[in-house]
């Protein structure tokens, strides 16, 4: 209660122009610093402070089996986010003296700091093919939306703008990122393309936009569509992108729907096909 309170206040002082955009950014941080992120297997982490200063803790959907993950007693850990494939977690962290972007396995293990950086980097974001990192970063002396492979190597800078960017949030196909900007005077809600091209201010809007999340696809696993010939005529086998988990795998292939131009998504499970065209947002039957 009192967090929100002391959330609406700064608010409040933004609307009269008093607040500063680090002091703006830091409402950002401090609301997403408590908010839960879901696995893909119903695992929940969440930050807490119950020991003393903020840890990363996960349990499981039902509430039990609480346990923490960073059990780091050195500086705050929050912000988690699962990899899409829910075999890591992202998390802010300022156990090296200033605020960086970390992975872990989900278990807690070999936690590692992936920007190392003197500047402030926080906001972690992953991509749909769990092979990137989005983030924001004041490297460059103001708030940038940067992007870094899973590993932490080739950061790049997207947005290379003066104003203040931050909240990168990839879509679900992987091709957008949105992002919060004030380049227009006001915190707008921006997208842009994964490589930082095609910025587009969205919301154009004098009232304060900000903290922007995509609507998930709709995802068509335990519906059959039919045989994967159905789809491929020509009877080209798919090619697996990603290794057995738990239930189910994926496989995706060069062909197109007839008439339709979209990209065949197979999404193959022990026991039936599902076949899901990439981009349209709906399953096709095959």
């Amino acid at each position: 209660m009192i967090l929100t309170r002391r959330i609406h206040l700064l608010l409040s002082q933004h609307t009269r122009g008093v607040l500063s955009l680090p002091a703006l950014l830091l409402v950002a941080g401090l609301l997403g610093a408590f908010a839960p992120a879901r696995s893909a297997f119903g695992e929940i982490a969440f930050t807490t402070d119950r020991d003393g200063n903020r840890e990363v803790y996960v349990m499981n959907a039902d509430g039990s089996a609480q346990a923490n993950l960073t059990n780091n007693a050195v500086g705050n850990d929050s912000l988690p986010v699962w990899s899409p494939d829910g075999q890591k977690l992202a998390f802010a962290s300022d156990r090296d003296g200033n605020a960086e972007i970390y992975v872990m396995n989900a278990n807690g293990s070999a936690q590692m700091n992936l920007t190392n950086n003197p500047a402030f980097d926080s906001e972690p974001a992953w991509s749909r093919d769990s092979t990137k990192l989005a983030f924001e970063s004041e490297r460059d002396g103001n708030r940038e939306i940067y992007v870094m492979s899973a590993d932490g190597s080739a950061p790049t800078n997207l947005t290379s703008n003066p104003a203040g960017e931050g909240e990168p949030a990839w879509s679900p196909d992987g091709t957008k990122l949105a992002f919060a900007s004030d380049r227009d005077g006001n915190f707008e809600i921006y997208v842009m393309n994964a490589d930082g091209s095609a910025q587009t201010n969205l919301t154009n809007n004098p009232a304060f936009d900000f903290e922007p999340d995509w609507r998930p696809l709709p995802r068509p696993i335990g519906t059959t569509f039919g045989p994967p010939n159905s789809a491929n005529p020509s009877g080209t086998a798919a090619e697996p992108v990603n290794t057995a988990i738990r239930d189910y795998f994926f496989q995706s292939t060069d062909l197109t729907l007839p008439g339709r131009g979209l990209p065949v998504i197979f999404i193959r499970t022990y026991n039936s096909l599902d076949v899901w065209s990439h981009g349209s947002g709906a399953g096709r039957r095959g």
